[in-house]
């Protein structure tokens, strides 16, 4: 009997330790954040080094803002301590109380961490026991960068916790030149900087480790905005560093996936920005472009930029303030004016409203937005429905991306009668008569020397309601007149009385700017009824693009988009 017992209580003591094994080796690590105040835009990165941190589940992160107002009984609760904080361009003033002081150096020597991310070290500078621990600093007259860039880091000691297994990567940040180090630091990852960047020639370091007493630190000198720490490998220096500074092991595997090569670096540092109103894609602090979509109002893309961040669309532009950028409108339905908006409250007679949206955002930077619109009169029920997606492609090796848009308008239970302001030649015709569906407005602002351009081979005015595959606008950029860059709006050769006229304007007069507008011309020589209960779909692809349309590629390009399955 007493063997049974025996023999039962010994398994379950082994498991019992074995889970207690577990318990220690998954114990969260507490980290205190040192932020409110930094020459870089600590509002944006501290959320993400936070958000970074917690999402991988080893971490409980609390952020203080005022690290110098801690009590140092504070400290006790945490076991690392990292530092998006400094006091530029006082670097030698702001030391702290000396009670705080001295709990910040037991802390460390106790056996626990400090990391410091990018310029988290530029502070304190006459404080020796600081500088020892962090490691390196803004060296003032010394250190220097040349333009953010992509470069090679290679890690220098492979046997290091925090580098063991890890391969050489890729990264779009600045490289600092002569960082100002403490002579005790361990160099574990360098990089070169070219004199093509402004650099020095030399491998210059960009993550070392300290010790102090039995701590110990870590500092990645790179980092510099919320774009260069969505690197992964930047992610994986982030999370390694600080759990190593923490505990001296390491047990977090390397994000995926690891950028081998500069075009991985250079995709991984875009970004998303979203918000309840807003889609945004990001390239360092620059947008590529945005889609805004208001509750009651018409959906628009701007900006729609190069990959640089040059503005091709113009928004609310004084001439005609309801112009927005790119958007989708009808001009009448039922009568009603959907079009032209009062200058005060922004609405029209007809209003446009989005009762819901989706957003699925993929890794390779693409999107798609489904929407559910409805149109209808003011103080009235609505007239007609839309299903509405939007797809868009991630920028390609050209830095080109493209916006697939497609709308499914349905009626009710009445015919639907979209109009528009009837042209020259027939009744209570206009020059300007024929305007309506999806509509560009080009930024002559930041464009010159606008050229146009049709699938036909056409240019200039001259391709104003002539029959198209394509419109294409093209112009020289004004900040740099070595570059030029457009926007090609392609019809869909399944859509209703394809090939339709391209709509253009391009003037100017001593009133307004230059006047520069597309729109394929779906209504341009007569309205169109939808059927009760019945569906029309409009298809149409944006192409933004580097460079001056060419009739040769875009037409390629409308070939190949009439064969795609959607």
């Amino acid at each position: 009997m007493l063997a049974l017992k025996q023999n039962k209580i010994i398994p379950l003591l082994i498991m019992l330790f074995f889970f207690s094994l577990l318990g220690c080796q998954s114990k969260m690590i507490h980290v205190l954040i040192f932020s409110g105040r930094n020459n870089h835009d600590w509002q944006q990165t501290t959320p993400v080094i936070q958000n970074i941190l917690q999402e991988s589940g080893r971490f409980t992160v609390t952020v203080t803002n005022s690290p110098e107002n801690l009590k140092p009984s504070e400290l006790d609760q945490y076991d690392v301590i990292l530092s998006n904080w400094n006091t530029w361009p006082d670097v030698t003033e702001h030391r702290w109380n000396p009670a705080l002081e001295k709990a910040f150096l037991d802390f460390v020597s106790s056996g626990k961490g400090f990391v410091n991310i990018h310029a988290g070290s530029s502070a304190l500078q006459d404080w020796p026991e600081f500088q020892q621990i962090a490691g390196g600093t803004w060296g003032i007259g010394i250190t220097g960068h040349g333009p953010i860039h992509t470069f090679k880091v290679n890690i220098e000691d492979t046997n290091h916790p925090v580098l063991k297994g890890l391969k050489n990567f890729y990264i779009k940040d600045e490289l600092w030149n002569r960082t100002k180090f403490h002579p005790d630091v361990h160099i574990v990852c360098s990089a070169y900087s070219s004199p093509e960047t402004k650099g020095t020639a030399k491998n210059e370091p960009v993550v070392i480790t300290t010790k102090y007493g039995k701590g110990r630190g870590f500092y990645c000198v790179l980092g510099h905005n919320k774009a260069t720490m969505q690197n992964a490998a930047w992610k994986t220096l982030l999370l390694r560093g600080t759990e190593w500074a923490a505990t001296g092991k390491v047990t977090i595997p390397a994000q995926k996936p690891w950028p081998l090569s500069s075009k991985m670096a250079e995709r991984q540092s875009k970004y998303w920005q979203q918000s309840d109103t807003t889609l945004a894609l990001i390239n360092g602090h620059k947008i590529v472009w945005q889609l805004n979509f208001p509750k009651i109002g018409k959906p628009y893309f701007h900006p729609l930029n190069t990959i640089d961040g040059y503005t091709l669309t113009w928004l609310s532009p004084p001439d005609h303030h309801w112009h927005y950028a790119l958007w989708f409108s009808w001009k009448y339905i039922n009568g009603i004016n959907y079009w032209e908006e009062d200058k005060i409250t922004h609405l029209a007679d007809g209003l446009t409203e989005v009762n819901r949206q989706t957003v699925a955002l993929k890794g390779d930077l693409s999107a798609q937005i489904t929407m559910q619109l409805s149109y209808y009169p003011q103080k009235s029920d609505a007239v007609l429905t839309e299903k509405r997606t939007i797809y868009i492609s991630p920028p390609d090796e050209n830095d080109s991306y493209y916006i697939d848009w497609e709308g499914n308008f349905k009626a009710g239970d009445k015919d639907v009668v979209l109009e528009r302001t009837p042209i020259e030649g027939q009744e209570g015709g206009r020059r300007w008569g024929g305007y309506a569906t999806l509509a560009l407005r080009m930024n002559t602002t930041t464009l010159t020397g606008i050229s146009l351009l049709n699938s036909e081979g056409k240019k200039g005015l001259d391709i104003h309601t002539t029959p198209t595959k394509w419109t294409d606008i093209s112009g020289i950029i004004e900040e740099d007149t070595t570059k030029s860059a457009g926007i090609t709006i392609f019809d869909y050769n399944k859509n209703p009385r394809f090939p339709v006229p391209g709509y253009v304007i391009n003037s100017e007069n001593n009133d307004w700017p230059r006047f520069v507008y597309t729109n394929p011309g779906f209504l341009y020589n007569s309205g169109y009824t939808i059927k009760a209960g019945e569906t029309l779909k409009l298809r149409y692809r944006i192409y933004v693009h580097n460079g001056s349309g060419n009739l040769t590629e875009l037409n390629t390009i409308f070939n190949n988009y009439i064969k795609e399955k959607f």
